[in-house]
């Protein structure tokens, strides 16, 4: 190897001072033997000459070992070896990773305060939708409605709840005034009007006319339903009680019995049902 071939592979290898991170390299020649070596100034120590190697990458430590072929067109005329420090790139890792960990903190905060602010608009119309609904149920009161703010899908849901709660209101009004036009017929009229459930358990409705026909309280009625049969005359009890019991859910009771009133007179009783 030539003084010239010397000289030529410092000059090449001193071009590594743009590259602060490279603190070693070897120049080798074809044969491996060392031609020029390379040490850093910022090199924290004298590092011991490299060997050459197949051409790869290693780590060690702190350092990152790079070999590799060097070649003239295609002839083979030596080969290199840099030794690199990675302090310098892992504090710059570091510090990216750091300012990548503070973007991210600040991303999920931002996402936190928006789903915090979105899940109050779409929590606190349907908490009031649901506040509504447990009024009209406990209150009964038909008339309450739900405040639409918006025509989204939210804002529609509530529309229909308040339609619905205006329909049921209608229906309500209708039924009560229907009730009501039953309740003056009922109590207006000569004869008894009763209603009971299907097992004659219960008296769930029975006419004032019962007072004045039977001569008895409607209140005993309602809390003894089968006491209305203790007036009924004793010859006729038997059929009339036979009647009740296999009749009236056929639709076929039909029946004219005597009932004795509380003063020892008689009446007689023309008696249907319909189931």
């Amino acid at each position: 190897v030539s003084a010239q071939d010397q000289k030529a592979a410092r000059e090449i290898l001193a071009a590594l001072r743009n590259h602060p991170a490279v603190v070693h390299a070897c120049l080798f020649t074809a044969d491996g033997k060392l031609l020029t070596r390379y040490i850093s100034d910022k090199a924290d120590q004298d590092f011991p000459a490299l060997t050459p190697e197949s051409s790869g990458n290693r780590f060690e430590k702190k350092y990152a070992f790079a070999f590799r072929p060097v070649k003239l067109g295609a002839e083979l005329v030596g080969s290199i070896a840099l030794q690199s420090d990675l302090r310098e790139e892992t504090t710059r890792l570091k510090a990216s990773l750091s300012i990548a960990m503070v973007v991210l903190l600040g991303a999920l905060l931002v996402s936190l305060l928006l789903s915090v602010h979105f899940q109050k608009l779409i929590s606190s119309p349907i908490l009031e939708l649901a506040d509504v609904a447990h009024a009209v149920v406990v209150q009964q009161d038909y008339s309450l409605r739900a405040e639409q703010r918006g025509n989204d899908e939210i804002g529609q849901l509530i529309g229909a709840f308040n339609q619905m709660l205006a329909q049921i209101e209608k229906r309500d009004v209708a039924l009560g005034a229907s009730e009501e036009r039953f309740r003056q017929l009922a109590e207006n009229i000569n004869e008894v009007f009763w209603i009971t459930d299907p097992t004659k358990r219960e008296m769930i409705y029975i006419s004032p006319a019962y007072e004045t026909i039977w001569g008895r309280t409607c209140a005993s009625v309602y809390d003894s339903p089968q006491s209305w049969t203790e007036a009924i005359y004793p010859g006729d009890r038997e059929q009339v009680i036979d009647a009740v019991t296999t009749r009236q859910e056929k639709g076929e009771y039909d029946e004219i019995y005597r009932i004795v009133r509380p003063d020892g007179s008689l009446r007689w009783i023309h008696d249907r049902a319909f189931p």
